[in-house]
């Protein structure tokens, strides 16, 4: 699959997908079969341990991690453990 290249600020995202646009300050990208985002200023701010995720939006996202949803802030503190 070809790399999408992404430039945020004065840094070059590669990626093999580039899951949306920036929503609340946040861009999320899959890297192998995980999902992590930046931050506009091109710095990761969530690692790559995600299968799915929501946008942010309010300084929070929904992500699945381990076949459950959670919700997370843009500083990756957990908020709630949901049991869907």
């Amino acid at each position: 699959m070809d790399k999408i290249n992404f430039k945020i600020s004065d840094t070059t995202i590669q990626s093999t997908y580039l899951n949306s646009g920036i929503y609340d300050g946040m861009l999320s990208v899959t890297k192998g079969d995980y999902i992590g985002f930046y931050d506009t200023t091109g710095k990761l701010a969530v690692d790559f341990r995600f299968k799915d995720v929501s946008v942010f939006n309010n300084g929070i996202a929904a992500v699945e991690e381990n076949g459950k949803w959670i919700i997370i802030d843009k500083k990756r503190e957990y908020y709630c453990f949901n049991r869907f």
